[in-house]
């Protein structure tokens, strides 16, 4: 080897070395500022995350139930809803099906977003932060209908500044859906400590809203809040096709005698005119049977008048008679002592609390009750 070539070669292998020490404290020619950091896992996960939701113990079943939403309502019959709802129930201890229902709420995907707040509007035993990241969901969302999911999930739930929250949207959101739901979540009970100063706002919805679903709820609201200067409007909103069957059921919840003499009148006027007869008030009998002025011998004749001028039109297969005399026929046994037997389903009856409480954000025209 010639002294060219050796000085060559050695050359080289300097010029390797100092690469290698170069990488290994990690810089390079030209570059003396500190080693960057290397990549962390959790900055990998969050670049995954981007890609696709993060991962949870329902997120195969949220992928398969997103064929169930259309245009942000969930369709509950639907076999991919009903395949997630199951999954929920029976898990529902667990407080990592909590923590995924509520990563699938703040998921930029509108569908995961109406599923998850379609299941966490159920109390869970396990509850975690729900409460806090719903509120602050609620706060930063921007999409109305959604908006309005949230205070559904949040009506079974207290957290500092909920009601407060609920209170404000009430008095001032241009979107009756999250007017609805506000209203149904300060009359709920886990709410009642802010009653006081919601009656009012309650009050004035019922008067003044143009969307029937506030005024409906408003209407069950005053009733569970038992506040008794809604009584004149509440007697008044009987007369309210739109509101009436809620304003029935929360007319019966107080124990005066306005209240009371307010719906059995109207019982009374159908039974010599039975094309005012009326599911609601008919349903809401069961609840006036505990009312201090109940007397129980009349109201079995007037009931027994009503079954009787029912049956000519039940004959001709009118729906409204047939349910109405289902109901009478419950009532005349209660009162004579018997059981009555089971509601088929989809017979009228009194409804669950909460009723006829959503209206999805686009009812500015003609909100809808409920989901």
């Amino acid at each position: 080897m010639t002294h060219r070539t050796s000085l060559a070669l050695r050359l080289l292998s300097t010029a390797s070395l100092a690469l290698a020490f170069a990488a290994c404290s990690g810089k390079d020619a030209g570059h003396t500022d500190k080693p960057a950091a290397p990549v962390s896992g959790a900055a990998s996960a969050a670049a995954s995350a981007a890609a696709k939701p993060a991962g949870g113990p329902l997120d195969e079943l949220i992928e398969k139930a997103v064929a169930c939403v259309e245009k942000g309502r969930v369709n509950r019959g639907c076999d991919g809803f009903a395949q997630l709802s199951q999954a929920v129930n029976t898990q529902r201890r667990d407080p990592a099906i909590v923590q995924s229902l509520l990563a699938a709420m703040e998921s930029p995907d509108a569908g995961r977003k109406a599923l998850a707040l379609t299941l966490l509007a159920r109390p869970f035993p396990e509850e975690g932060d729900a409460a806090v990241r719903l509120l602050k969901r609620l706060e930063a969302e921007t999409d109305a209908s959604t908006k309005a999911d949230i205070l559904e999930a949040l009506a079974t739930r207290t957290a500092p500044g909920v009601d407060e929250a609920a209170l404000k949207l009430l008095q001032s959101s241009e979107e009756p859906g999250i007017r609805a739901a506000a209203a149904r979540l300060l009359g709920s009970k886990p709410h009642e400590a802010i009653g006081e100063q919601s009656k009012p706002a309650l009050l004035k919805s019922l008067r003044e809203d143009q969307a029937p679903a506030v005024r409906r709820n408003a209407a069950t609201a005053l009733g569970n809040l038992q506040y008794a200067d809604a009584l004149p409007d509440l007697i008044k909103a009987l007369d309210d096709q739109l509101v009436a069957p809620s304003a029935t059921f929360a007319l019966a919840r107080f124990e005066t005698p306005e209240a009371y003499d307010a719906i059995w009148t109207r019982i009374e006027a159908s039974a010599k005119d039975d094309s005012k007869v009326s599911l609601p008030l008919l349903a809401s009998i069961r609840l006036l049977e505990k009312h201090p002025k109940h007397d129980a011998k009349k109201a079995l004749k007037t009931l027994e008048k009503l079954q009787k001028a029912l049956q000519k039109r039940a004959a001709t297969n009118d729906g409204t008679a047939q349910a109405a005399l289902k109901l009478i026929e419950r009532n005349i046994d209660r009162l004579n002592g018997k059981t009555p037997e089971p509601m088929v389903p989809g017979a009228a009856s009194a409804p669950a609390s909460g009723t006829a409480a959503k209206a999805p954000a686009s009812a500015a025209k003609t909100p809808p009750a409920h989901k």
